[in-house]
Parts: C-alpha cells; structure tokens; sequence
C-alpha cells in the first residue's frame, strides 16, 4: 500500500555552499530501486551513499548521519561482512558534468520509509575502510522528498 502511495523521490545536490549543482532522483519499483543523478563535480572518483537522515546542512553535511545500515553490517562490497545498504558504487567523473543510473536490488520502499540523503564524497569509496571506505569531506547532498 506505501509503495503504490509513494513511487518517486527526489532532491537537489548542493555543494558545501549551499549552491544546486545537480538533481538526484529515485524511483521504487517492484524489484529494487532506480537512482538517477546528474549535475556536476570536481573532476575524479567520488564516493556515493544513501545516509540515514534526510537532512543536508551545508558546508559539512554531517546533519545526514552515517550510512543508512539498517542491518548493523560492516562497510563496503569488499567487505566480507559487508555492505550496508547505504553503500552505492563510486562515481566517476571525467569532466565537470556527470549523468549516472543505478539499478539497486537490495533496497525497495521499505527503505525510504523515513527521510534520507544521498551523499558524495570528495575521494573514492575503498570498499573496505570502516566505517565509510575513507572517501574524505562530504562534497554534495541532496534530501530525499516525495
């Protein structure tokens, strides 16, 4: 019933200065969910995350909390006790706008039940690194809203 009343988030990225440099959209589907961005970032790998509160104070964005680990895992797809359900691929960038979909299976509406964030970090994700994959300083957020 939740899901047929809720089909599409989305939000805007900000930078640490508050500045729209892009759009984040997320479609729940039967299977899993569609995450589409777009906007623009330093050139380079970043890492990318769903983080458990919908909240993205600028310039430190920490007001999002940690990644979305519903299930109390360890971090990363390398992890052999991992991943949380907040870690999503890296980003890569190779000119200052970027365009990105993601299908993801493992999260469904039941996920975004409450607000959440996604959040791009100024490095890679290394897929192992606890908690976070040493992605440094959060550089874009957007809040999730119906």
């Amino acid at each position: 019933m939740w899901m047929a009343m809720l089909l599409a988030l989305s939000g805007t990225l900000m930078n640490p200065q508050g500045k729209a440099i892009g759009t984040v959209e997320i479609t729940l589907t039967p299977h899993g969910v569609v995450l589409h961005l777009e906007g623009h970032l330093p050139q380079g790998t970043h890492a990318l995350h769903t983080h458990e509160k919908g909240v993205c104070t600028p310039p430190d964005f920490k007001s999002a909390g940690g990644h979305y680990n519903p299930e109390g895992k360890a971090h990363g797809f390398l992890n052999e006790n991992g991943f949380h359900k907040g870690d999503l691929p890296n980003i890569h960038v190779v000119a200052d706008t970027f365009a990105l979909t993601l299908f993801l299976p493992y999260l469904s509406a039941e996920d975004f039940q409450a607000p959440r964030a996604v959040v791009i970090h100024q490095g890679p994700d290394d897929g192992r690194s606890q908690p976070a994959g040493a992605a440094g300083p959060r550089i874009a957020c957007a809040e999730l809203l119906p």
